[in-house]
C-alpha cells in the first residue's frame, strides 16, 4: 500500500459552539485560509497581522529597554508609519472626529520604527483627547 496516505483532516469549527476564536486559536489552527486578494477579509487580516507584528516589536522594545541594549535603527519612510497610526486612531476616534492627512512620501529617517510609531501614536491619542467628541485632526 505504498500509494496510500492519511492526510490531515480539515477541522471545521462552528462559531455557535466555540465562540469567536474558541478552539481554533487554542489549537493554533488557521481561522481563514486563502482569502481572495483584495477582499475585505484579506484586508482586515492584513491589518490584524500588521498590528500583531507591531505589538511583537513593541514587546521586543520593552525587553530591549530592560536589558539596556541599543535600538536597531533602519531607514524608515515616515508616511508609512503615519498611515499605520492613522488607521489605529480612526478606530478609537469619536464618530464626530475627522482625521485628514497630507503626507510627503519622500521623507525617510534613520530610526527605530517601533519608537517612532509609539511617538506618533502618543501624539495622535493626545490630540484626540484634546479634540473631544467633534472636530478635525490634520496631520501633515
Amino acid at each position: 500500500m505504498a500509494g496510500c496516505a492519511i492526510m490531515e483532516r480539515q477541522t471545521v469549527y462552528m462559531l455557535k459552539h466555540t465562540g469567536l476564536w474558541g478552539e481554533a486559536v487554542r489549537q493554533r489552527k488557521p481561522v481563514v485560509t486563502n482569502p481572495k486578494e483584495g477582499s475585505p477579509i484579506q484586508e482586515n487580516l492584513s491589518k490584524i497581522l500588521r498590528s500583531g507584528n507591531r505589538a511583537r516589536k513593541l514587546v521586543q522594545q520593552i525587553q530591549t529597554y530592560s536589558r539596556a541594549a541599543a535600538p536597531r535603527k533602519t531607514t524608515v519612510r515616515i508616511a508609512t508609519l503615519v498611515e499605520e497610526v492613522v488607521e489605529q486612531l480612526r478606530g478609537v476616534a469619536a464618530p464626530g472626529v475627522v482625521i485628514k492627512t497630507t503626507l510627503d512620501r519622500s521623507t525617510f529617517v534613520d530610526a527605530e520604527p517601533t519608537q517612532i510609531h509609539e511617538v506618533f501614536l502618543n501624539l495622535g491619542m493626545n490630540a484626540l483627547q484634546a479634540i473631544g467628541e467633534a472636530g478635525q485632526l490634520s496631520i501633515r
